[in-house]
């Protein structure tokens, strides 16, 4: 399990994933804070999580949204050059 919930600007959001989803195990699951509300906050980091997570369901799955936090459970070893958002 891996939880981030880092600044929540498009660009580190993007870096954050790009960085640390390589190091999830298939079928791990990681925890994004600060999703889907309202506000620029919420509106960069929502961008970023759909970019590189929701756009990409043959990577990630079982995706749910609880109180404001992105779930979302790794579907396969990426490599690093496979995790890039859009």
């Amino acid at each position: 399990l891996l939880h981030i919930d880092g600044n929540h600007e498009y660009d580190f959001v993007r870096k954050d994933i790009e960085k640390w989803a390589p190091h999830l195990r298939p079928s791990g699951t990681i925890v994004f804070h600060d999703y889907g509300g309202r506000g620029e906050t919420f509106e960069q980091s929502t961008k970023a999580l759909y970019d590189c997570i929701i756009s990409k369901p043959l990577e990630w799955f079982d995706l749910h949204q609880i109180e404001g936090s992105l779930i979302a459970t790794k579907a396969a070893a990426l490599r690093q050059e496979e995790v890039a958002c859009r």
